[in-house]
């Protein structure tokens, strides 16, 4: 006589764990556990976040290995991960397929940009390993050290986390990193076809009136924050970590680094020094990029004019925001809306060739794979 059959229920612990992640990070770390690789995806039109179906950790939305923290601590060496990030996702999308690329730290990735109506809205990336034989990536650290300053054994104690993976196995996770892409593509698709379907169904006026189009200021993305919340988790710069939730609470209000450092409880200049080191940029231009990236998600995910969204995030007129936008991203606000078009919106923006990001120098080797 053989035993009854069980029915297979959820544990207590799988319950709390499903109540803690949702289905794309689950699935985000199943491809990491597969692959032992990192993966992360970066969010050029404030796609994800918005449904259950596209919520991820904001430590998902940057490379966040040990070596890449490490590397980025230093203001020079972090302009040029982000100069370098941008060439690899537009570079990606361009050649529409796998692009793997070792960047100026040695660290090789596999990118697929992530579309939705022929526009690029971000991509996915896969890797954050050393593919160089090691005698290459000694000569990588010993380039970092002279160029950025960092302290030898420092840096190789840091390089020591980043796994070593050949060409061929990275090659072999093509698969891996496409199944992420096509569910981002599909969710996001789906997405546009309810805001599209809403738009038809209630006409634009109606739409526009609409009370999810009221956007609470404290609400709006603002990834520069998050990502230098990440990266102070585990730091001892509770001062730093404090200073970042107040400007996140007030950036719109453009708090000076004097009335910052007096709630922090320390002096300005100390402040600034403190802030540097441990933010790896200057209280100034962090403030900067939490007022631009609540514009930037204003004028793409609400569709704001220049002027609406400059008065939202606290500039004394367009013109201000249209300085800083410049300054920024290298673009017009026309330009980068024609270039990443307002998800909201359904014009079809012809894309601009006016200004073209060029491959950073020294920033590595590169090939690409068949799709």
């Amino acid at each position: 006589m053989t035993d009854a059959a069980q029915p297979i229920t959820n544990s207590e612990d799988d319950k709390e764990f499903s109540l803690k992640k949702t289905p794309l990070e689950i699935f985000l770390e199943e491809v990491k556990r597969l692959s032992g690789m990192e993966v992360c995806i970066y969010d050029l039109n404030f796609f994800l976040n918005d449904s259950p179906k596209l919520t991820v950790p904001s430590q998902l939305l940057i490379h966040n290995c040990a070596y890449c923290h490490f590397v980025k601590s230093d203001p020079a060496a972090f302009a040029r991960c982000i100069e370098t990030e941008n060439w690899r996702t537009e570079r990606a999308a361009e050649i529409d397929g796998p692009l793997i690329h070792t960047c100026h730290a040695g660290v090789t990735d596999m990118i697929l940009p992530v579309k939705v109506q022929g526009k690029q809205i971000g991509a996915a990336f896969i890797g954050q390993v050393f593919t160089q034989k090691e005698a290459e990536v000694e000569r990588t650290l010993e380039e970092l050290r002279k160029r950025y300053g960092f302290e030898k054994q420092a840096l190789k104690k840091a390089a020591r986390s980043v796994p070593r993976v050949s060409s061929r196995k990275l090659r072999r996770v093509k698969p891996l990193l496409g199944a992420i892409t096509d569910y981002l593509e599909q969710a996001e698709e789906l997405a546009v076809l309810q805001r599209e379907r809403d738009f038809w169904a209630k006409g634009r006026i109606a739409y526009e009136a609409m009370p999810t189009g009221e956007v609470k200021v404290e609400e709006i993305p603002t990834p520069t924050l998050d990502r230098i919340q990440v990266a102070l988790t585990d730091s001892g710069h509770p001062s730093v970590r404090k200073a970042i939730r107040l400007i996140k609470k007030s950036y719109w209000m453009n708090p000076t680094a004097e009335c910052v450092s007096k709630e922090v409880g320390m002096s300005e200049s100390h402040f600034s020094r403190e802030f540097r080191k441990a933010a790896g940029t200057t209280y100034r231009q962090c403030l900067l990029e939490a007022r631009l990236n609540a514009a930037f998600y204003l004028i793409k995910r609400n569709s704001y004019t220049i002027e609406e969204a400059a008065a939202v995030v606290g500039y004394e007129n367009g013109c201000s925001l249209q300085r800083a936008f410049k300054m920024f991203t290298g673009l017009t606000p026309r330009q980068f809306i024609r270039r990443y078009p307002r998800a909201f919106m359904l014009e079809k923006f012809a894309s601009v060739s006016a200004y073209e990001m060029q491959q950073p120098e020294k920033a590595g080797n590169a090939m690409t794979l068949g799709r």
